[in-house]
């Protein structure tokens, strides 16, 4: 208990408002632009997540490529939850009120002349 500080807490709020604002940005401009699998992006997850774990181990905790590699890991994952659809507002629901449905035109002289031509 005696590593936990006041410091620790407000670099903690500080990386989670980094990554939201970054996550937010990219999910609005950037990410409609890609087109990449989702196992790609599992895959670069899982890099970013092991690739921390060791620079945190080698580094240190209090090393700025640690914290650089922790918010593009963790901006990663929220790209790989939105790309499994996971998050609400990505996938639409089926069935909902904007689908457009095609209805051919009702033709109401086509049964008038229909009637003239049987007659004849």
């Amino acid at each position: 208990m005696n590593n936990f500080s006041i410091q620790l807490i407000i670099q903690m709020i500080a990386i989670v408002i980094i990554v939201m604002v970054l996550h937010f940005a990219l999910r609005k401009y950037v990410f409609p632009k890609l087109k990449v699998n989702k196992i790609i992006v599992g895959i670069v997850t899982i890099l970013l997540f092991l690739s921390d774990n060791v620079v945190g181990v080698k580094l240190g905790t209090n090393s700025p490529v640690y914290y650089i590699l922790m918010i593009l890991f963790l901006t990663s994952l929220f790209y790989f939850f939105d790309a499994m659809g996971w998050s609400r507002n990505t996938r639409t629901k089926t069935g909902s009120k904007n689908d457009i449905t095609i209805r051919p035109k009702a033709k109401p002289n086509r049964v008038k002349n229909m009637n003239k031509k049987n007659d004849k």
